[in-house]
């Protein structure tokens, strides 16, 4: 037996169609056979059947399409092809659009453009509405009761609203970022496959080793580069500074490293005040000498120091076990010994 009434619906707002499906069987008089609705046991598709042609056989032979407009509804791509095949087919059945009451009138356009909506919690509509139901289906109900069962459902409508979660809407910037965030994972892993492909083989050629000396020469060829960086970075620092005296320039390494020059002999003493004339150092009250960073020559070297600075704390163990067999003193930029041999 073909169903009267057809409820058009997101399965999300399961709560609202449920309470709204029993207000149109009490009040129209109708039996449970007389509706499909799927959200509902025992009114949508039975076991075996092929949903999508259960559902468009049951739409073709409604006598009434309700359709619940809703945020979901709106996002839902197999409610808007129902409300398309309802529009289609508009003249041979009668068409119920209840628009949620949190909605606008011109949120749904579409094939609905011209369509006059009704608000589901408007009395006066919802009333005019169920008595069109009522004259198709050729059915009976009595007015005091049916004005009952719908002012109980316009009362408990608001209840009903908080139990129906929110659709998931992504804007066109949501979606960039997240499709930036998986390009930079998919290359960030590319990245980790490759390091992992290179460490395998290295640990390869490790287990083929006879001896220390053996493993010394093939972390020196696995880092030959990074060490010639490394030198490259020191000699940089030589040559901002190259015009200055010797004993000046290792004073100014130290300051920037926050070491203390301890061996200063009258010889010393006296290049540090050219040094002060020459305004790359600045003698203050106490007594001390210290470095005039406002000198430009003075911020030459220290950009250079920033420079090798980054780069040495950027080296792995293995890049700076090479450097300290290189140099012959341990890796340490607050080590005295490390810096003379380097920069010094």
């Amino acid at each position: 037996m073909p169903v009267k009434i057809f409820i058009s619906h997101s399965s999300a707002d399961k709560p609202v169609i449920e309470a709204l499906q029993r207000v149109l069987q009490l009040a129209c008089n109708l039996k449970q056979q007389d509706f499909f609705c799927t959200s509902i046991s025992g009114m949508g598709c039975s076991g075996g059947d092929f949903f999508n042609e259960t559902i468009r056989k049951s739409l073709q032979e409604a006598s009434v399409v309700v359709a619940y407009l809703s945020k979901n509804y709106k996002q839902s791509e197999f409610c808007c092809a129902e409300l398309g095949a309802t529009w289609i087919s508009r003249e041979s059945k009668l068409f119920v659009p209840l628009l949620d009451s949190e909605l606008d009138y011109n949120v749904f356009g579409g094939v609905l453009n011209g369509t006059h909506l009704y608000k589901i919690n408007d009395r006066a509509n919802l009333l005019s509405t169920v008595q069109s139901i009522i004259k198709t289906c050729r059915s009976r109900s009595d007015l005091p009761y049916l004005s009952d069962q719908i002012d109980h459902f316009i009362k408990e409508y608001p209840a009903l609203k908080t139990k129906v979660p929110n659709p998931f809407i992504c804007t066109e910037e949501q979606y960039n970022a997240l499709v930036n965030a998986r390009d930079s994972l998919r290359t960030t892993n590319a990245e980790l496959n490759a390091t992992i492909e290179l460490k395998e083989k290295e640990i390869a050629r490790l287990k083929e080793l006879k001896d220390a000396e053996e493993v010394r020469n093939l972390e020196l060829e696995n880092n030959r580069d990074s060490l010639q960086a490394f030198k490259d970075a020191a000699h940089e620092v030589y040559l901002k500074g190259k015009e200055m005296n010797s004993y000046v320039r290792k004073f100014i390494i130290y300051d920037y490293f926050g070491l203390t020059v301890r061996d200063c002999d009258d010889e010393v003493y006296r290049e540090y005040v050219k040094a002060k004339d020459a305004g790359y150092l600045r003698e203050p009250f106490d007594g001390d000498f210290r470095v005039n960073e406002e000198n430009r020559h003075v911020r030459k070297i220290h950009s250079a120091l920033a420079q090798f600075k980054d780069f040495a704390e950027s080296l792995d163990d293995e890049a700076a076990r090479v450097v300290e067999d290189e140099y012959d003193a341990d890796f340490n930029l607050n080590n005295t010994e490390f810096i003379d041999k380097v920069l010094c």
